[in-house]
C-alpha cells in the first residue's frame, strides 16, 4: 500500500486527544475515542495487508504475526523495562508487585482481561497502574490471531462480490452485541475485544469501499467525517457508556475520513502532524506512565509540561527502537534465539518472580512487610461471599440468627459482628451496593436493583433481625453534590426521577429501611470513616521517606461534613420507623479525630476499608448496642 498521509494524520489526532484527556479530561472530556480510531486504522491496515497478500497468492500465517510481533513488541518491551528499573527505586512492594502482573500481562497481551477482572470495587486506583493503556494492545493482538484466520476462509468461501457484505453483517452483529453489553456490563464492554471487535471490523469494510468518487463528494465525505471525529472529543466525557452506540460517532467519521482519501490537504501534510502520526505508537507508550510518575508524586497541574515530556518520550522511542532494524526479527526461525526473546524472557521471569513474592517484599524491612500485611488482612471469605448475585453465605456453625446486609463495607465487619454477637447469620453482599430498594441506577453495580430485590424476596418471609452496614459518600458522593467543581467523583447512585438529589435519597433510604423494618429489628451502621488516602501505602511510603511513620488520622469535621446526607438519611429512618443506629465513630474516631491506624498499625486496608484487625475495633460497641 502507498503511503497515506490521511492516515498518518488519523494516528497523530488520536494519540494527542488520547493523552490530552489522561493529562486533563476538562480540556478535552471525549479525548478517549482517540483509540476507536486506533482500532478503525488496525483493522483497514490489516485487512488491506492479508486481501493483497492473498490475492498474490503470498499471504503467510508466520510472516503476518511476525510483522506483527515486529510492529508492538520491541517498544512496549522497551517501556517494560524502563518501568520495571526505574520504579524499582521507590514504589512500595506491593505496588511492584502490582506491576510485575502488569506487565506479564502486557507482554503476554492479555492485560485487557486483567483489568477487566481488576475493575470492581476493591481494586486499586487506576491512576496507580503503569500499563492500563495496554489494554488496547490486547485487543489489537487478539483480533490479529483470529482475524486474519476468518478473513483467509472468507476470500477462499466467497467470491470478492460477497466478501464485504459477510464482513457487513458480522459487523453489524458485534455493534448490536457491543451495545448490549455496555448497558449489562460497561467494564466487560470497555476492555473486552468481543466488544470492540466490530470497531476493527469495521475499518476492513472501509478498504472494500469505491474510493473513485467525484473530488466534490471525496472533500464532502472527509470534512463530515473530520468534524464527528472532532465532535466526538468535546460531546461525550467519561460518564458516556462506551463504547456501545456512541462510539460509532468517531468511528463512523473515521470511515468517512479513510474513504475519502484526501492526500494533500494542510492537515495531512504539516510536517508536525506527520511526525507526530509516525512517533504515535511510542508516544501512546510512554504518555500513560508519565501520567501514573505525576500522580505518584503528587505533581499537580504541569499537564503542558507532562504532554510535552510524553511527546519526546515517544519521539526517542521511535528514533532509537522502533525505527532500528536491529530490534527487529526477519524470520520465524531466528525467533527464539533473538536478543529481543532473550530479553523478553528475563522481564517475564523478573515480573512472575515479584507478583509471586509480594514485590520482592522480602527484601524489605520487618516495619515494611507488617505495613503491608494490613493491605491484605482482609476477610478470608471475601472470594466465596462478595459480590454474589445469587445465593447468600453463612457465617457460624449454628442457625442464623440474624441477617446482615450491604456492600463491601458489611463484609470488612463481618468477622467482628461474628465476634461481638456470638451468634451465627446469613450474609448477602454486593460491591458498591448501596440497601435501597425501587427503582434507581448504579453505575458501578449496574446489577444492584436486581440484587437488593431477590434479598428482599428472600428475606421478607422470615422476621429475623437485619444489620445493614454500607459504604459513606463514595456511593451517593455527598461531596459532590455540596461542592461539584471541586470533586472528581459523581454518585454512583442515581434516581430516575428528576429534582432534588437529597430529598430523593433520603426519602429512598428511609422507605427501604421501614420496609425492612416490618416485624423485625432492623440495626444501620453509620458510615465508616474514610481516609485521604490508602493508609497502609501512606504509612509505607512515610517510612520510606522518615524512618518512623505517625498515626494516621483525620479530622471528625471533615468526616462529618462529608457524609452528612448519610447521617440525615440515617435519622429520618429512626424517626419513621424505630430503627437502631450503631455509631461506628464510638470505635474509630475521638472528640476531634477519626483513626486511620492505632498503635503505628493500620485499621483499613485502603482508604476506607476496614482490615479483620481494624475491624476489632467495633466489637465493643457491637456487644453494647446489638441486642438479638
Amino acid at each position: 500500500m502507498y503511503f497515506r498521509y490521511d492516515i498518518n494524520g488519523l494516528r497523530a489526532l488520536a494519540v494527542i486527544s488520547v493523552v490530552i484527556f489522561h493529562f486533563n479530561d476538562h480540556w478535552l472530556p471525549g479525548g478517549f475515542a482517540g483509540v476507536d480510531i486506533f482500532f478503525v486504522l488496525s483493522g483497514f491496515l490489516m485487512t488491506s495487508i492479508i486481501v493483497k497478500a492473498v490475492d498474490t497468492n503470498s499471504f503467510s500465517f508466520a510472516n503476518f504475526y511476525l510483522s506483527r510481533f515486529n510492529r508492538l513488541v520491541p517498544a512496549l518491551l522497551f517501556v517494560c523495562v524502563a518501568l520495571l528499573v526505574i520504579t524499582s527505586f521507590f514504589v512500595l512492594p506491593l505496588e511492584f508487585k502490582d506491576l510485575g502482573k502488569h506487565v506479564l500481562a502486557s507482554m503476554l497481551f492479555i492485560s485487557n482481561i486483567i483489568y477487566f477482572r481488576e475493575s470492581g470495587y476493591f481494586d486499586v486506583d487506576s491512576a496507580q497502574k503503569w500499563l492500563l493503556h495496554t489494554w488496547s494492545l490486547s485487543v489489537e493482538w487478539q483480533f490479529y490471531l483470529i482475524y486474519p484466520i476468518l478473513l483467509l476462509l472468507l476470500c477462499k468461501l466467497l467470491s470478492r462480490k460477497y466478501l464485504p457484505i459477510t464482513l457487513s453483517i458480522l459487523t453489524a452483529g458485534f455493534f448490536i452485541f457491543s451495545v448490549m453489553v455496555t448497558k449489562r456490563s460497561p467494564n466487560e464492554a470497555y476492555f473486552m475485544l468481543q466488544t470492540r471487535a466490530w470497531e476493527l471490523m469495521i475499518g476492513g469494510i472501509v478498504f472494500f469501499c469505491n474510493y473513485n468518487l467525484p473530488e466534490r463528494t471525496r472533500s464532502f465525505l472527509y470534512y463530515v467525517g473530520l468534524s464527528l471525529v472532532l465532535l466526538s472529543f468535546f460531546i461525550f466525557n467519561k460518564q458516556t457508556p462506551w463504547p456501545g452506540i456512541y462510539a460509532f460517532t468517531p468511528v463512523f467519521g473515521t470511515c468517512l475520513v479513510l474513504i475519502a482519501n484526501k492526500q494533500n490537504l494542510l492537515f495531512e501534510k504539516n510536517a508536525a502532524i506527520q511526525a507526530l502520526g509516525q512517533w504515535s505508537y511510542s508516544i501512546y507508550l510512554w504518555h500513560w506512565p508519565v501520567v501514573v510518575f505525576m500522580t505518584y508524586w503528587g505533581f499537580k497541574g504541569g499537564y503542558i509540561l507532562g504532554i510535552a515530556v510524553s511527546i519526546f518520550l515517544g519521539y526517542l522511542s521511535y528514533k532509537l527502537i522502533e525505527s532500528q532494524r536491529h530490534f527487529k526479527v526477519d524470520r520465524i526461525s531466528r525467533l527464539v534465539f533473538s536478543k529481543l526473546s532473550f530479553v523478553g524472557l528475563i522481564v517475564l521471569l523478573i515480573s512472575f518472580s515479584s507478583f509471586r513474592t509480594q514485590g520482592f517484599l522480602f527484601l524489605h524491612a520487618d516495619k515494611i512487610q507488617q505495613l503491608a500485611a494490613a493491605k491484605t488482612d482482609l476477610n478470608p471469605r471475601k472470594k466465596e461471599c462478595f459480590h454474589l448475585k445469587s445465593g447468600s453465605c453463612k457465617f457460624g456453625d449454628d442457625e442464623p440468627s440474624f441477617i446482615l446486609l450491604g456492600d463491601s463495607h458489611s463484609l470488612s465487619v463481618a468477622t467482628a459482628l461474628l465476634e461481638g454477637t456470638k451468634k451465627s447469620f446469613t450474609y448477602y453482599g454486593y460491591g458498591s451496593c448501596n440497601t435501597m430498594f425501587g427503582e434507581f441506577t448504579n453505575l458501578e453495580s449496574p446489577d444492584c436493583n436486581v440484587f437488593n430485590d431477590r434479598v428482599y424476596r428472600e428475606i421478607k418471609s422470615n422476621n429475623l433481625p437485619v444489620i445493614v452496614v454500607n459504604s459513606g459518600a463514595y456511593p451517593v458522593g455527598d461531596a459532590y453534590m455540596r461542592h461539584p467543581d471541586k470533586f472528581d467523583i459523581e454518585p454512583i447512585v442515581k434516581f430516575d426521577k428528576l429534582g432534588d438529589y437529597r430529598t430523593h435519597y433520603i426519602n429512598r433510604f428511609s422507605d427501604s429501611m421501614c420496609r425492612l423494618k416490618h416485624d423485625r429489628e432492623v440495626y444501620v451502621f453509620t458510615p465508616l470513616p474514610r481516609m485521604q488516602s490508602n493508609v497502609p501505602d501512606h504509612m509505607m511510603k512515610e517510612y520510606h521517606r522518615l524512618g518512623y511513620v505517625n498515626e494516621y488520622t483525620i479530622q471528625k469535621q471533615q468526616y462529618l461534613d462529608t457524609h452528612k446526607i448519610i447521617f440525615e438519611a440515617q435519622e429520618v429512618a429512626k424517626r419513621r420507623c424505630d430503627i437502631k443506629l450503631v455509631d461506628a465513630t464510638q470505635a474509630l474516631c475521638s472528640e476531634q479525630f477519626c483513626f486511620g491506624s492505632s498503635e503505628k498499625f493500620p485499621l483499613y486496608s485502603d482508604t476506607n476499608h476496614l482490615t479483620e484487625h481494624g475491624a476489632q475495633k467495633l466489637i465493643p460497641i457491637i456487644r453494647e448496642t446489638i441486642i438479638l
